[in-house]
This record gives structure tokens, sequence and C-alpha cells, in this order.
């Protein structure tokens, strides 16, 4: 697997969101009973054909595309198509490479030619996608939403975000004496990132023949359909390693 490049980013795509619309969006009292959004999306249509810059180096093809939106707290994408072919791979990360996504490589293709990914702190960030030269790589990626993070879900140094010690008392951390009877039970429990803009959480359960399936249980409005389904991102350790806080890290995730 190789790493990240050294390519400049001379040229940004630039997602353009009216700043009085986040800000409401920001200080609106969300109903409970609906998943909790925390960015707006932006459909969009990038692939190497259309945006970034192409370079080729040490036997590789690399497509390395740069995306800025003001203000915003992070920044997440839908990659829709993800088929990509083996010995390919991608980053994502911010512009001072602190926060870094991937190598994802064809083990991360599926069924549904998707691939959600978790939120990059900041206003900017960068994609890499490094093919093998020889191998065919046009129409095996590409980016079908950008998600403007206006609340702030991702800490910059990789914690779990910037909203530590806005929760009520009744929210009392698990590794808290009053979590000591859930050991086990707590290592079910995951944070979900459902479509790239709502928040909801998630257990996984066992079936009454053992078998070990990964079933989630989780509310309705969270996850609809199929669709919702392949566009979520399961994050696991969900939780403070300590009683009090900090929060912990976010590096456990699957989509």
């Amino acid at each position: 697997m190789g790493s990240i490049s050294d390519y400049k980013i001379d040229s940004w795509y630039e997602i353009k969101i009216d700043s009085q619309v986040l800000q409401s969006l920001a200080e609106a009292n969300q109903p409970k009973d609906v998943s909790y959004q925390f960015a707006v999306p932006v459909p969009v249509n990038l692939n190497p054909g259309n945006a970034g810059r192409i370079f080729q180096s040490n036997n590789e093809i690399v497509w390395v595309l740069g995306i800025r939106s003001k203000e915003a707290k992070s920044l997440n994408l839908i990659l829709e198509p993800f088929k990509i072919p083996a010995g390919a791979y991608v980053y994502i990360y911010d512009s001072s490479k602190n926060n870094v996504r991937g190598a994802f490589t064809d083990y991360n293709n599926s069924p549904s030619d998707i691939l959600p990914t978790m939120p990059v702190a900041g206003e900017e960030l960068i994609l890499e996608y490094h093919v093998p030269v020889g191998i065919k790589w046009e129409n095996t990626l590409g980016i079908s939403q950008v998600s403007h993070d206006f609340l702030g879900i991702v800490g910059s140094d990789g914690k779990k975000d910037n909203r530590y010690k806005l929760s009520q008392a009744c929210n009392i951390d698990i590794n808290c004496p009053d979590g000591d009877s859930y050991v086990s039970e707590k290592r079910s429990v995951c944070r979900m990132i459902v479509r790239g803009v709502e928040l909801c959480t998630g257990v996984l359960l066992n079936n009454t023949n053992q078998q070990n399936r990964p079933l989630l249980l989780t509310a309705q409005h969270c996850i609809v359909d199929q669709n919702d389904a392949d566009k979520t991102i399961f994050v696991f350790g969900y939780e403070s390693p300590w009683c009090n806080g900090p929060d912990g890290r976010i590096s456990h995730s699957l989509s």
C-alpha cells in the first residue's frame, strides 16, 4: 500500500451554502423523535473526468481533488460509484493531514457500489485516488455528495466531537460506577452517521440461535430503506474511556 502524495492543491472545488441557513440550522431546537441533523447535504457529480487534477508518477495514475466549504466544522463524502480495482487505493484527509481516512481499497467494495466516509475536521478536504498504470480505472470512483457539518461532530484531534460538556446531568459516562453492570453490553453500542447528515445510535443484537450475525437494532426514523443503510457509517467504541470525560477517539468504523 502506498502513502499520501505531496501534490499541492492549486484550485479548490468550492461548496457554497447560505450562511444564514447554516446559522438557523445550528440554532434550531431539534425534536427528539427524529434523527439529529448535523450537516447540510450538497449533491455533486465529481469524478476524474470533470474535477481536480490527474498526475502520473512512480507507475501510478493519481487523481487529486481538493474540496472547500467555508465555515464547515467538518466535511464528509458519499463515494458513488465506489468499485475500485485491486491494487488501487483512496485516501481522504484535511489540508494539514491531521485527520486521515483510508487507505480504502477493493476490500471496501460492496454490492451497492457506494462508500460513505467518516468526516474530516475543518472546511477543507482532499481526496487522492491511486491506480497502478495499465489498470482500467474509468468509472470506478466518483463523489455524489459533500456534506457540510454546521455543528462540529468531529474533533480536530481525532476525538468524537467538539461538544464535550454540553450534555445533561442524566447523561452519565459508561465508565462511571453506574456503568459497572454493563461492561459487556457497552461493546454493542454504536454511533450512526446516516447519509452523511444525521446522527443516530444503534445496538448489535444476537438472535436466539446464537449465530453471531451482525444484526443491528435502531429506530425506524434512522434507517428507512436499503439506500439509507448503504449510506450509513457505524462507529463502535462509542464511549469516553474515563468517568466524566473527556471524550475518546472514533477510529473503529464500518460502512
